[in-house]
């Protein structure tokens, strides 16, 4: 309850913990003077500070923590936040070196002593945590590598930290002459080496996890369903429609990672019924997998349902895998019969849709909700404007003329997503009323 009413101000809890360090930085100097007279030392103390604070932050973020959510929103919201942080903060820490050199250039100090490693310890710590943060985001961008290699290095990061707070904690400057800029960086680096040693040693082995077991394993083309049942019949996972978990199994040849799944069981359900398709090695060999293997949830997450009969009419798009959402939606009976809601299925041929007969199925006996199913080898790419296109019927003449109280709801491809929402507020939908799932965590 601390946090209800709190969502989507987390951007600007950040933006806060950066003003506080740029306020502090300010009142460490003695006048005005100081910073005209060697800028680029200056610039290059200040971009370090915001730099420390920001990775701190995205450590945090990292953490999964359920207060989050009630800040910025959904997981992957967050995690879209978490990456433009690790962005701003990389770029900030490759200005820190480079603007050193341009203030000691023409002095009697080697510009060259901030890139290598040299005989000051304080130093060295800067210089190790600069290299190291260079190669560990070059990989992290790099989505090339296995998801298994990607994911280790990720968990090097909060080396870098460690790293940095030794530099700012031991080098002579701002911080070490200024008692309260001093207090407040050690305790933002603090709070950030905490939560990567939170992630790293207890979210996984102490933090609440549901065990599961495999009952049964259903084929579908690329695509198979993992049933899933609770270990323990007392303390199954409550979840609501349209959430989904991060799961990792017990079996080290299918690799000790976690992964996002949605899920597509009604909620009513103590089954959990996860729908997986098969789009690289992890996923080859998951659906592997035999038939009472032990599994662990870890959630659920995600709300992606919250905003379902806030508005009189939806559209529903999903591509390919990103119906399942809507299986659980549809499934858990979660429409108002005041609220009309138009689902396009979009696959690329009707083999694909493998889930055309069950749509059909959950939906005959409602007037509300009409499927459409969307094959782009016959229609071609789903656009925002075909949704509302005469053609559509009856059903989306209300939507046409006031798409401002139309819930847009999008499950699918990253790029699919983005092309839609943009479409979409062109046509005068309210950038808050398109809600969508991004699976691409990563």
């Amino acid at each position: 309850m601390l946090f209800k009413g709190l969502k989507n101000l987390g951007p600007y809890v950040v933006l806060v913990s950066c003003f506080l360090t740029t306020a502090l930085f300010l009142m460490s100097k003695n006048s005005i003077l100081a910073i005209a007279d060697k800028p680029f030392l200056a610039l290059s103390q200040y971009f370090s500070l915001i730099a420390a604070t920001l990775l701190s932050w995205a450590y945090v973020l990292s953490t999964r923590a359920r207060f989050l959510e009630k800040l910025f929103g959904s997981l992957d919201r967050i995690y879209r936040v978490h990456h433009v942080i690790g962005i701003t903060a990389f770029i900030l820490v490759l200005y820190h070196p480079t603007l050193l050199v341009l203030n000691a250039w023409g002095g009697d100090t080697s510009p060259l002593q901030y890139f290598f490693v040299g005989k000051t310890l304080e130093n060295n710590f800067g210089v190790v945590a600069f290299y190291l943060l260079i190669a560990l985001l070059a990989l992290t961008l790099y989505n090339k590598i296995p998801y298994h290699l990607w994911k280790i290095s990720h968990q090097f990061m909060g080396v870098v930290l460690v790293f940095v707070g030794l530099h700012i904690g031991t080098i002579t400057s701002d911080v070490s002459r200024n008692e309260p800029l001093k207090i407040w960086m050690l305790s933002v680096v603090a709070v950030g080496i905490s939560a990567y040693m939170y992630k790293l040693i207890i979210y996984k082995n102490f933090t609440s996890k549901y065990n599961y077991v495999v009952d049964e394993i259903i084929k579908k083309g690329s695509i198979f369903e993992l049933i899933l049942n609770p270990k323990n019949e007392n303390r199954p996972m409550i979840f609501e429609a349209g959430q989904y978990v991060f799961m990792r199994t017990a079996d080290f040849k299918i690799g000790p990672e976690e992964h996002p799944f949605s899920i597509s069981s009604p909620t009513n359900s103590k089954k959990i019924r996860l729908a997986i398709k098969i789009l690289g090695d992890y996923t080859e060999q998951l659906s592997k997998i035999q038939k009472g293997a032990k599994l662990y949830l870890y959630g659920p997450y995600g709300d992606f349902s919250s905003k379902i009969n806030t508005t009189p009419r939806i559209i529903a798009i999903a591509g390919g895998i990103g119906i399942t959402p809507f299986l659980s939606i549809l499934g858990s009976n979660m429409t108002d019969p005041a609220t009309k809601m138009h689902l396009f299925y979009c696959t690329n041929n009707e083999t694909d849709a493998v889930y055309k007969n069950e749509l059909i199925a959950t939906t005959k006996e409602t007037s509300n909700i009409e499927i459409i199913f969307w094959y782009s080898s016959i229609k071609g790419k789903i656009q925002a404007a075909k949704t509302l296109a005469p053609e559509m019927g009856v059903f989306m003449q209300d939507a046409r003329k006031d798409v401002r109280n139309t819930l847009v709801m999008l499950c699918g491809p990253t790029e699919m997503m983005a092309s839609l929402a943009k479409q979409f507020i062109e046509l005068g939908v309210p950038r808050k009323n398109i809600v969508f799932e991004d699976f691409a965590l990563k």
